[in-house]
């Protein structure tokens, strides 16, 4: 911008010169002729008159040499006699003059010629020639002068916009910088309005909008928070009534899917009530946390007679999201599998490299396919199910730099295709984080807590249902929820 207002300034200046200083030279050219052709015909008409009343030749000689000065020559003629020195156009001009003083060009001279009779009878002229070659001179001082200036102001000019520039760019420069900041998540950016008026309350706007942002972020959190723990007092009921259970194994069994769940929303209230740290690692082992959670879910797959293949890339792609948020990605595609697709389907996951600077995980079934061109919007489901899955999904690959593809498979399923960024430079390998890790993003993690305890709990209890039941009979709480 500062260039730009010192080349505005510039041409401004040159153009202004330019505009002043050709009419001005012109003009003084034209003055200074004018005045020349006055004095000249001035001169011509007291030379006239003098010789009119006197014209023997002493005297029309001594005229001559009275008005024959600098730059001034004067001639006169009496019946063909001509006194001074007298040149063929100021002859020519002389001989075609009349009673009507005429002030002509004769080479670079202004030369006034006048007819006149004397008293005897006797005709004559009279010219008086003024040269005008001297001008010049000044003219080209006057036109040095101008060129000078266009030199010179222009820098001038140049120097002034670039000091005044400063107090309009220096604002719009911090601004710019706190705008970037409050985008890469640093709420407390804010910036000291100043500048001219107008960048003045941008300023003062820009600080408003940034607390109104840090309000309403705050506001989210805490609601996160304060639902996670309402929802701490019935899971506290249910690990009691888990203890009840008269078979061990089962007691045992639902103890541990509820307590992972309890510790998931621990996490999720200390997760949503504290900033993210400005250093979190944001790499992860994508072959690593696949395997991970693909033998997590390989037992469930096992049960339903599931035929499964995991097949990773020889490559180690350290791509650029959190293990938390990569895991959970990849339980939300497993989930959806196993949710929506008869027992028995067919599942195939793949992890490769799409490009050099890319890696994609790609989960293929064969069941009925997503025919539902919504189903990565926000709230959109066909099926029975919160519609939020996919749209953790995409939300996250396009935060790493990649994309979310959903297409057919070979075998007439669906084929989810989900791209990561590669981080900058190769990092060690990243453990698989803990069950409802802190570092999850909110709604991941809401989603993850609900998909793991209801498959955990579905899988490993079905042989103790008419146990359950006889709990639902004994605790009234819980004759709502579904077998």
């Amino acid at each position: 911008m500062k260039q730009r207002l010192a080349l505005v300034a510039s041409l401004c200046t040159v153009i202004s010169l330019l505009i002043f200083a050709m009419p001005f030279v012109l003009y003084v050219r034209y003055t200074y002729v004018a005045d020349a052709s006055r004095l000249a015909k001035t001169n011509a008409e007291v030379l006239a008159s003098a010789i009119k009343h006197s014209p023997a030749s002493a005297d029309v000689i001594s005229f001559i040499r009275d008005e024959s000065v600098s730059q001034v020559r004067a001639v006169a003629a009496i019946d063909g006699t001509v006194f001074g020195q007298s040149t063929h156009c100021i002859g020519q001009l002389g001989s075609k003059a009349t009673p009507r003083t005429a002030v002509s060009w004769c080479g670079t001279s202004r030369v006034a010629t006048v007819r006149t009779s004397t008293t005897e009878g006797r005709t004559a002229w009279v010219a008086v020639s003024l040269e005008t070659s001297g001008q010049w001179h000044s003219l080209v001082i006057i036109i040095g002068a101008v060129v000078f200036a266009l030199l010179v102001l222009p820098l001038a000019a140049v120097f002034i916009a670039e000091r005044l520039g400063r107090s309009i760019v220096l604002p719009v420069d911090r601004l710019v910088d706190a705008t970037t900041r409050l985008c890469e998540g640093d709420m407390s950016a804010r910036v000291r309005p100043e500048g001219p008026h107008e960048l003045h309350v941008l300023g003062r706007s820009f600080n408003q909008l940034a607390d109104h942002i840090e309000r309403l972020v705050h506001a989210e959190r805490e609601a996160s928070a304060d639902l996670s723990h309402q929802l701490r007092a019935p899971v506290t009921a249910l690990l009691l009534h888990a203890e009840a259970l008269r078979d061990p194994e089962e007691s045992r069994r639902m103890l541990n899917a509820v307590s992972r769940l309890h510790d998931q929303l621990s996490s999720q209230i200390q997760q949503t009530r504290t900033r993210p740290r400005d250093g979190m690692a944001r790499t992860a082992d994508l072959n690593h946390i696949v395997t991970h959670r693909f033998s997590f879910w390989l037992p469930l797959a096992k049960e339903q007679e599931r035929q499964c293949e995991l097949r990773t890339t020889p490559a180690t792609p350290q791509v650029t999201v959190t293990p938390a948020e990569l895991a959970a990605v990849v339980d939300v595609l497993l989930e959806n599998v196993f949710a929506h697709t008869p027992e028995g389907t067919l599942l195939a996951v793949t992890t490769t490299m799409t490009s050099p600077d890319e890696a994609a995980l790609i989960i293929e079934d064969s069941g009925p396919g997503i025919r539902d061109a919504r189903a990565t919007e926000r709230g959109c489901s066909g099926r029975d199910s919160s519609g939020l899955g996919l749209d953790i999904v995409r939300r996250t690959a396009e935060a790493a730099g990649g994309s979310l593809r959903i297409n057919s498979s070979r075998a007439g399923g669906a084929r989810v295709e989900v791209t990561f960024a590669l981080a900058p430079s190769p990092s060690e390998p990243t453990q698989p984080p803990p069950e409802g890790s802190a570092h999850a993003p909110q709604q991941a993690a809401a989603h993850r807590s609900r998909i793991s305890t209801s498959y955990e709990a579905s899988t490993r209890t079905r042989n103790a249902r008419k146990r359950f039941d006889g709990l639902r009979e004994r605790a009234p709480w819980l004759r709502g929820r579904r077998q």
